[in-house]
């Protein structure tokens, strides 16, 4: 420090002397240096004091002010700090739509959260948009900037705006884009009118323009006129008249222009509701649910050109044509169909449309009203048994129809099926039964069928009761030697409980092969309930018994008897004769089946025999079996001449005759099955024979090889069109063979082929009428290469009720053709060189290698031996 002062005064005493060596300076130059040398005592001054260093870390624009204390032992120093913070400013983009002679105004909030007023100064530009030039924000609060962009046509517009505060000297950029779009109507107008009829109207045309204007006029409504151009002055708005003719009824909504000639327009939205004209007519139209009408209404075209009219109808059960079209001056009656399928009263309406001639129209008054009961003829039964009669529903509707059944009277009339469910527009004939509980009583019944969509069918249905007479016939089998029986069904017919008494008696002279079952002959049987009084039946002889079950009823003064005829039938008790049928389908085979009378006691050309073929009732192909069995009579010596036709003659005894009767059957399948049938022969006077046939159709030989290629990883497909040989169009079912590979599929796999029919020349074609090889049901057959391997072979199989078809398919790779090319190298030998390799082949070729090696050994076998004598002599 010593050293630093001696310097200072040194310093300080060779700057006086130089200035007083110097000349006075000017008065500016002394003050100016009198500055520097403060400042630089005051540099000495801040060297020789502690520094502290101090962050301002504002959170937004504004003053901050503070204090720093600063304490210690000795005394106590208060600093006043001021921190200022401004606003780096912001830069944004604002974006304005809105259609043309429209404004938008967007308003730009400033906040000052100071305590001093700020004035806020802006620069703009840009056309079409407007803005103030300054604004005061009072300290404290917020205050909206509004910017407004206000287009006269459409356009797209680009502008700058520049706010300012001059307290903060912040400023705010604002990049601006406006577009113009089409502009909005000038006014929505709503017009009310009625077809056929006139109504004029006036607008309100403003000038937007800044001169006397004539604009055009326009409009897509056709039914609207007025001049084609209007005036407009200058600032002024001019009234333009428009004339309103519309022809049909309705809500349209369309548009007038008017263009300046500079293509700016301005235009106006009408809205027109109009009513439908008077009713032409009223037409009253009645009629019964479920039943039609038919009205007949009158059009004419008033005009000399044809005319189309649309025809619409409004009224539920309405049916009718929609169009009719009319001549020039033309008149026509069109018909209308009432079906209603509700009762009731209501309004409906017929309206015929023309963009030419208008709306016509008539009010329809419709009146549907519930059918009369159906009255169904009296029924006439006897006591015990019961009498039937079908009734005809029909759906008129196109969904299910549910239908309960109400019976006033079920002891006597009994509905089936109940409840009743039809189809759409299905029809069904349900059964009412008639079982009497009285003679010579009326009783009746109403049966309702009921429906809430469709409304009822009521059915009033009587009947009388007789005296009983003969019951239906019970029948019995047995073979002969063994017993079999029957059950007969009695009915109590009364509404009490009765007692009945069952007696047999045999038809004819002789004992009978009948018996009674039971230990008793009286039953006590409640009111409708059923009684069975089983009857056994015994034949000791093929042939035909009858006898007679007679129920009496006990306990009356005039006593009731119910007959119940039963017949026997006999048959052959044990015939083990069994033949067999083996056939292809679309195969014929044929054998004479001798079929032996076992236990016939009369010669065979005293009787008269049936035969009759016995289908199990859960056979499958049941038509396609009826078809493929035929059979028929033959004679005896038919029969020989069959047996010795083989290769084997065989000796028939001359008796068989007696007692054997021969049919010729002949099997002709269609399609494979495999089923045991009956083949039952049945005598005039009684007596039946049973003979078990086994029929087995194998399936039939392919129609056809189909032959399909297809490249590895792709599919193929090849299609045909086939016909049912019979004239009906059969349901159908393709498929493949288990055996057959997966890689084979058809289509479709269901379906409907169509039938053969036969034109008047006899020609053959298809149900539809065209040729038979054109058209038909098609088939395609497709087929993927999966891997290389052997050909790939499977069986289609098209099947219906009756038919089978029966394809052989193969599929395999296409066939590989080795390329042929051409090489650009010779490579053919010079003829020179070819002779010597000829001749070197023809020199080994001589040459006995055999020879040469023998001579070798035997040279090599001399050349030892002189060796070793040289050796011993040496």
């Amino acid at each position: 420090k010593e050293k630093k002062d001696k310097k200072e005064k040194k310093d300080k005493k060779e700057k006086k002397d130089k200035k007083d060596e110097t000349p006075k300076a000017a008065p500016e130059a002394e003050a100016q240096e009198d500055r520097k040398a403060s400042a630089r005592a005051k540099d000495k001054k801040h060297k020789d004091a502690m520094v502290f260093p101090l962050m301002f870390n504002p959170k937004g624009p504004g003053l901050y002010p503070a204090k720093l204390v600063f304490a210690s032992g000795y005394d106590v120093r208060v600093l006043e700090v001021e921190g200022r913070c401004r606003s780096p400013g912001t830069k944004a983009e604002l974006d304005f739509v809105c259609p043309a002679r429209q404004q938008i105004t967007q308003d730009i909030p400033i906040t000052n959260k100071s305590d001093k007023d700020w004035v806020i100064s802006s620069a703009l530009s840009g056309e079409h948009f407007s803005a103030p030039r300054e604004v005061r924000v009072p300290a404290g609060r917020t205050k909206n900037y509004p910017l407004i962009f206000a287009p006269m046509w459409i356009c797209e517009v680009q502008g700058m705006l520049t706010l300012k505060n001059n307290d903060t000297l912040e400023k705010y950029i604002y990049t601006l884009k406006g577009r113009a779009e089409e502009p909005l109507a000038e006014n929505h107008i709503q017009v009310e009118c009625r077809a056929r009829e006139q109504l004029k109207i006036k607008l309100n045309v403003p000038n937007i323009q800044h001169d006397d204007t004539v604009y055009d006029v326009e409009s897509d409504l056709a039914f609207l006129s007025g001049d084609a151009q209007i005036m407009v002055p200058r600032m002024e708005t001019s009234k333009y008249e428009i004339t309103l003719s519309p022809a049909l009824g309705g809500q349209y909504t369309g548009s007038v222009t008017f263009t300046a000639p500079n293509q700016q327009y301005l235009w106006y939205v009408i809205t027109i509701n109009v009513t439908r004209p008077p009713p032409e007519a009223e037409v009253p139209i009645s009629s019964e649910m479920r039943k039609a009408v038919i009205a007949e209404v009158g059009i004419g075209n008033p005009t000399g050109e044809e005319q189309v009219f649309e025809v619409k109808l409004k009224g539920d059960g309405l049916i009718g044509a929609d169009t009719i079209a009319l001549g020039p001056y033309e008149s026509k009656d069109y018909e209308l169909v009432f079906a209603p399928l509700s009762a009731g009263i209501w309004e409906g309406s017929l309206s015929f449309h023309s963009e030419v001639v208008g709306e016509y129209w008539y009010k329809l008054l419709l009146q549907a009203h519930e059918p009369e009961p159906v009255q169904l003829e009296d029924m006439h039964c006897d006591l015990g048994k019961s009498k039937a009669v079908q009734v005809l529903i029909q759906n008129p509707m196109d969904q299910e129809l549910n239908l309960s059944v109400v019976n006033t009277n079920p002891i006597n009339f009994v509905v089936s099926p109940a409840p009743l469910t039809l189809k759409p527009f299905q029809d069904a004939t349900p059964t009412i039964t008639y079982q009497p509980s009285a003679m010579d009583e009326h009783q009746a019944a109403q049966i309702t069928f009921l429906s809430s969509r469709v409304g009822s069918w009521v059915f009033n249905v009587t009947g009388h009761g007789h005296p009983p007479t003969r019951m239906d016939e019970v029948v019995i089998q047995a073979p002969v030697g063994w017993s079999g029986n029957g059950n007969v069904v009695f009915r109590n017919p009364f509404a009490t409980t009765m007692r009945f008494v069952a007696k047999l008696r045999g038809v004819g002279d002789g004992p009978t092969d009948f018996a009674l079952m039971g230990k008793r002959a009286t039953h006590t049987v409640e009111p409708f309930s059923v009684m069975q009084v089983s009857v056994s039946y015994s034949p000791k002889v093929i042939a035909e018994h009858r006898a007679v079950v007679t129920i009496q009823l006990m306990g009356q003064n005039e006593p009731l008897e119910w007959e119940f005829p039963i017949l026997g039938v006999a048959e052959a008790s044990s015939v083990k004769t069994a033949f067999k049928f083996v056939c292809a389908a679309r195969k014929e085979t044929r054998q004479i089946l001798p079929l032996h009378l076992d236990q016939l006691d009369q010669a065979i050309d005293q009787e008269n025999f049936t035969l009759e073929m016995v289908i199990p009732k859960d056979a499958q192909h049941r038509t396609s079996i009826e078809r493929a069995v035929t059979t028929e009579r033959t004679a005896f010596e038919d029969y020989q001449r069959y047996m010795n036709s083989g290769s084997s003659p065989k000796t028939i005894d001359p008796e068989m005759a007696k007692q054997h009767l021969f049919y010729s059957v002949n099997f002709i399948p269609l399609r494979p099955f495999s089923v045991t049938v009956g083949l039952v022969i049945r005598k005039a006077t009684g007596g039946m024979w049973r003979y078990d046939v086994d029929l087995e159709a194998l399936p039939p030989d392919p129609d056809d090889i189909i032959q399909i290629e297809a490249p590895l990883g792709r599919t193929e497909s090849v299609s045909f069109h086939l016909t049912n040989i019979f004239p009906s169009n059969d349901p159908f079912t393709a498929y493949f063979t288990p055996e057959t590979p997966s890689e084979f599929t058809v289509m479709p796999t269901k379906g409907v082929i169509m039938g053969m029919q036969r034109d008047r020349r006899g020609q053959s074609q298809s149900s539809n009428g065209a040729p038979a090889e054109a058209k038909g049901s098609q088939f395609v057959v497709s087929f993927t290469s999966t891997s290389y391997g052997k050909l790939l072979s499977g069986i289609l199989c098209i099947d219906t009720q009756e038919m089978q078809w029966r394809y052989e398919v193969h599929g395999s790779l296409p066939k590989y053709f080795t390329p042929e090319g051409t090489t650009k190298l010779d490579r053919q030998l010079a003829p020179v060189t070819q002779e010597r390799l000829k001749e070197a082949r023809e020199a080994r070729a001589k040459r006995n290698f055999m020879k040469e090696n023998q001579a070798f050994v035997e040279q090599v076998s001399t050349l030892n031996k002189v060796y070793k004598v040289k050796e011993q002599k040496d």
